[in-house]
């Protein structure tokens, strides 16, 4: 049995950086989810999702103001929780690993 890996990320400008990460860890059988800054540019918001529009893994959403060194930066990290769960439910349950995916084949 394969263990689905979700990469979460809270993201603010880079997105060069960003689309260059996930496109480094990209598999068809993990997920993605980004978290992009309500207060970022919605320009750049888009771009990312244009450049991900054919990854149906990667899912691209913003929805809090996240203020850098307050709780916003909590909050934005269990929505991506929240979001993460929701995905493996509606793959059909399993495990949620938080580990890499070597780390995660010394486990089993």
């Amino acid at each position: 049995m394969s263990h689905k890996i979700v990469y979460a990320f809270v993201a603010f400008d880079d997105i060069e950086l960003l689309e260059r990460k996930i496109k480094f860890l990209y598999t068809e059988e993990d997920y993605f989810i980004v978290h992009w800054n309500k207060y970022s540019p919605r320009a750049k918001l888009w771009r990312l999702k244009e450049a991900f529009k054919d990854y149906p893994n990667v899912h691209i959403y913003s929805k809090i103001k996240v203020v850098w060194g307050t709780n916003s930066i909590l909050l934005a990290v269990l929505e991506n929780m929240r979001r993460a769960l929701s995905l493996i439910s509606a793959g059909g349950g399993g495990d949620l690993t938080i580990s890499s995916r070597s780390q995660s084949n010394v486990c089993r």
